[in-house]
């Protein structure tokens, strides 16, 4: 009896079509097509997929809605979306800043061996700092 091979997804070729978009109100992120009204992610991308999420949790309250109105609050809904995606980039790459700032200081008052209330170590940290 011959082996059943399973199907891989990478070789389909799903990939995010823009008209749904507008039309389901998703957006792609990563890998996943993500909702950008309840920011749920859906796994497959296929337009079955996306079409029943959002008439099972959004009918109600988005199929009434067409053309520029429609266009409207998707775009609303996206840069909300992305506004708040890019405040946990924004606060992660000053924590990295500040992690990359103690390390500099803590090399500096190793290399030294002073204590920081010296004037100058205190006064090459904030020079190393601004560079």
């Amino acid at each position: 009896m011959a082996k059943k091979r399973k199907r891989k997804i990478d070789n389909e070729c799903r990939q995010f079509q823009v008209e749904w978009s507008l039309k389901y109100f998703f957006i792609k992120s990563s890998e996943n097509a993500l909702c950008v009204i309840c920011n749920e992610t859906v796994a497959v991308m296929k337009e079955y997929k996306l079409r029943r999420h959002h008439q099972s949790k959004h009918q109600d309250k988005y199929a009434q809605l067409e053309g520029k109105v429609r266009a409207e609050i998707f775009y609303k809904l996206q840069n909300k979306l992305t506004s708040q995606m890019t405040l946990f980039s924004k606060s992660s790459n000053e924590n990295e800043f500040l992690t990359k700032a103690s390390y500099k200081v803590a090399y500096v008052l190793a290399k030294s061996g002073k204590p920081f209330t010296d004037g100058e170590v205190v006064k090459e940290c904030l020079l190393l700092l601004q560079t």
